[in-house]
């Protein structure tokens, strides 16, 4: 054996290894109450900074609240996020104001494997009837089918954020707090 792979990235590697002990020094711990400030303040009034939230920076949220929870699909297929309430009841209904943000708001969406995403298209939850796609529903949003109906509706969203708010808030910091403690 010629040991080609031996050599300065090997120590390079190792010393990086050595210093995660000291990681806290150089990425200070984000408190938990500035995590749920910013939540809270994503699903009840559409910012983040002051600033519109934006349908990338909550599917990233989406994804690392999700897998602290450890509710990601199998590790061989690919993860879309899903808006519960259909994109397209947010942008046919002139009765919401800030229609474009809230549907993006983290109460509104969920992971879900991207042929299951493709199946369900633009179809408010009560038209779904492939038993299979309600059951990924089901596991992925949190809500049962017979609840279906009531969130099929845009003006339904004050419900829906109401119903997925701890998840969200309160059970992600105790998911948290346990992962990295």
């Amino acid at each position: 054996m010629t040991q080609k792979w031996r050599g300065s990235s090997d120590s390079k590697i190792g010393q990086n290894i050595k210093d995660f002990v000291n990681l806290d020094e150089k990425y200070p711990i984000v408190p938990d109450q500035n995590w749920l400030d910013m939540i809270k303040s994503i699903n009840d009034q559409q910012l983040i900074d002051d600033n519109n939230i934006s349908f990338s920076l909550c599917k990233t949220l989406v994804y690392h609240i999700y897998c602290s929870h450890s509710l990601m699909g199998p590790s061989n297929s690919k993860i879309d996020i899903d808006h519960i309430i259909p994109q397209s009841l947010f942008e046919s209904s002139g009765i919401i104001q800030n229609a474009t943000n809230i549907k993006n708001s983290l109460f509104n969406l969920c992971p879900l494997p991207s042929r299951d995403n493709i199946k369900k298209t633009n179809k408010i939850l009560s038209k779904i009837e492939d038993p299979w796609l309600i059951q990924k529903i089901e596991k992925y949003s949190l809500l049962n089918q017979n609840k279906f109906k009531e969130y099929s509706d845009v003006n339904s969203w004050k419900k829906l954020r109401t119903k997925r708010r701890s998840f969200f808030e309160e059970d992600f910091i105790i998911k948290k707090t346990k992962i990295l403690n």
